[in-house]
Parts: structure tokens; sequence; C-alpha cells
């Protein structure tokens, strides 16, 4: 007969799944809806790529976030293993049922931003805010707010970047272009798995930019195929190949897969912890590697299965978007979002890649961007984090007097 550990841990796993499945189908248009916007691939080779790197990124790169979900946002040891099992698995199912509700009206979310909000509600309701870092859940409120503009900037400056090199209509500046924009991801991936220990970083950041400039040669190539030694204009979406979004566009889908993987398989490992060690999460306890595969498969299978829903609103529905300012917001979101990876903080890539695409329609022009929408999208998010917060407060509380 199953003990009531291994069911609990059954259910959770489960819950922790069906959060990852709504958080790729919700979070799809992160890397999806670029190329929907510029109609640059076939929807399916786009749902595979961005699947297939999702899951990639949520393997080699998730345990960074998992961390400070696990045990910076609330003190595991002021639980006992049984509430905090039962208050990690209710956190993941509330989180669960208000990203469907906004995933069905296609509204681009932020499920860290629930999840921590229901973490923090539940924790407050049921230990009187003593096991709440309060002075980390209002510093990750303070970045949560500015990320969109950040994004902005990235995209505007991105984009600003990409007319002063177009200027010139020569291949070759382009190549320095593209390169100028792989170095930037490589030298930041570089940098961002390596680990305290090892070799000084520069060396990282020389073995880094080598690789980009190697990609110099078969970049050439594509740029020239493309059409690049034609008289170049702006905005024609005929300078970045299909292929060079494709593969920015799995960059996204790879950061997004490395961050998010935490909103579920982080919980998923405190739960697991408790109830078969019989105790809280300790001091370096890392991600379960169960946890970590299954929430990457789950973050791959709502991509693929629902992921267009959503996509469709960041591609489609901001600005225009065509194959040059697609990459541009890509890489601009990414870079940005792998730096906060590395940190630990917990922030919103949806915020960074909705930002970006509005930064980039905002540098042709402020009639190009759907500011409407963007400050809909927006109202929504914080309504979201006050709404998770309510109903985690409410769940601490019962758990208190049952």
């Amino acid at each position: 007969m199953l003990s009531i550990n291994i069911i609990g841990i059954g259910v959770a796993s489960l819950v922790a799944f069906l959060l990852a499945w709504i958080d790729g189908a919700n979070n799809a248009g992160n890397s999806l809806g670029t190329l929907i916007g510029a109609k640059a691939l076939p929807l399916r080779r786009a749902l595979i790529i961005a699947g297939v790197a999702e899951f990639v990124g949520g393997v080699l790169y998730g345990g960074f976030i998992s961390e400070t979900i696990l045990r910076k946002v609330v003190n595991p040891a002021a639980f006992n293993p049984i509430s905090y099992a039962v208050g990690l698995t209710i956190a993941m199912f509330i989180t669960f049922l208000l990203i469907l509700a906004v995933t069905r009206r296609r509204i681009p979310f932020s499920i860290t931003q629930t999840l921590i909000g229901v973490l923090t509600g539940f924790s407050l309701g049921n230990t009187g805010g003593r096991a709440t870092n309060l002075a980390l859940v209002s510093g990750l409120l303070g970045l949560w707010i500015v990320l969109p503009i950040l994004g902005i900037v990235a995209g505007l400056l991105s984009y600003k970047l990409y007319e002063f090199f177009i200027g010139f209509k020569k291949p070759w500046m382009i190549v320095i272009l593209v390169v100028t924009y792989f170095n930037i991801f490589s030298v930041s991936t570089v940098l961002l798995l390596t680990p305290p220990t090892g070799l000084e970083y520069y060396w990282y950041v020389l073995i880094a930019t080598v690789l980009a400039v190697f990609n110099a040669i078969p970049i050439y190539s594509l740029i020239k195929a493309a059409g690049a030694t034609r008289k170049l204009e702006l905005d024609t979406g005929r300078i970045f190949p299909p292929e060079a979004l494709a593969l920015s566009s799995g960059m996204i889908a790879f950061t997004h897969g490395a961050h998010d993987v935490a909103n579920s398989a982080a919980p998923l490992t405190g739960v697991i912890a408790a109830l078969s060690l019989n105790s809280t999460p300790e001091e370096g306890l890392t991600v379960n590697p169960f946890a970590l595969l299954l929430c990457s498969g789950g973050l791959s299978a709502g991509i693929i299965t629902w992921g267009l829903r959503v996509a469709r609103t960041i591609g489609e529905e901001i600005t225009v978007l065509n194959n040059d300012s697609a990459f541009i917001a890509n890489f601009s979101a990414s870079v940005t979002t792998l730096f906060l990876t590395r940190m630990g903080l917990p922030s919103s890539m949806t915020g960074l890649v909705l930002g970006s695409v509005a930064g980039v329609g905002l540098a042709k022009g402020v009639g190009n961007v759907n500011l409407r929408l963007v400050i809909r999208i927006l109202w929504y998010w914080y309504l979201g984090f006050a709404l998770a917060f309510a109903a985690g407060l409410a769940t601490g509380w019962a758990l208190t007097i049952l």
C-alpha cells in the first residue's frame, strides 16, 4: 500500500507538471511571438525549435532561480514538513489556475510574479511573517516594475545600433553588426555558466569572443546569400535571413527555460525533500534532477500544444515586426534575462520581451506601438500579483486552523 508521503509527492509532481505546461503555453510568446509576427518560419517548425530549446535551457541552466524560490523568498525552517509540502503544492495549483485564466484571454503573464505572490501570502498567513523575506520580496516588486522599461531601453538602443550599421549599406558592416549581437550573447552565456571557481573571467570572455569571430565567415555567407549585396533599405526585413531569426528565437526559448523552470521545479523539489526526508530543505539543497526534467518537459509540452494562443498577442498586436526588428527584440530580451537569471533574480521574461518589442517599435516612432495594449497587459500583471498574494494569504491562514 502506498504511503501518504508517496501519494503527496505524486500529487505535487502532477501539479508541478501542469504549472510548467501552462507556463510554456503562456510564455511561448516570448520566443514564438516574434517569429509569428515576422512570418519567418512555418508554425510547426517554430514550435519544434522553441520546444527543444526550452527543454535544454531548463535542464542545463534551471538551478539558479530555483535556489531563490526554494529558500530565499520564505524560510523553510519556519514550517513543519507537512505544512511546507502542502503549502507548496497549493501554491503551484493556485498559480496554475490564475495563469490558465489569463491564457484563455490571450494575455501574456508573469508566472514568476504570480508564484512568488502566492508563496509570500501563504507564508504571512501561516507563520505571521516570521518566515518571509520581506526585503527580498520588496526588491523583486521594484525590479518587476522597472523590467518593461529596461526592455524598452534595450530594444530601442539595439535598434538604433542596427540603424547606424545599416546606414553604411555594405555587407561587411552588417557582418560586424551580426557578430556583435552573437558575441554579446556568447560572452554573457559563457560568463553566466561559469562557476565561482576556475579560470579568470577574462579567459571566458576571450574564448567567447574568438568563437563569435569565427562565426563571421558563415554569417557573411548567409547574409550574402540572402541578398545583402543589393541596395539595403530599412524595414525590408531582408538583412537578417529567417535562419538568424530562428536562432535568436531559440536563444529566447533557451533563456526562458533556464529562468522559468524554477517556477515548478523549485516547489516540487521542496515537496520531495519535505516528504521523503521528513524535514524542510536545508542550506545547500539543490534542485531535484527528476523535478528539473519533469518540469522542463512540461514547459516544452505547453509550447507545442497551446503556445500559439498568447504568442500572437506579442508578435502581431504590439507593433509590426519584420525579420530584422524581431531579431533585435529577441537579442535585447535574451541577454538581459540571462544576466538577471545568473544573479538569481526571479524576473519576468515576458516583461522584457514585451518591452523589447515595444522599444523596437518606439525606435521607429510612437505611432508604431499599441500603447493601450501594453498598458492593459501591465495592469493585468500587477493585479495578478495582488490576487495571488490574497489567495496565498487565505490558504496559509486556513491551514493554521485545520
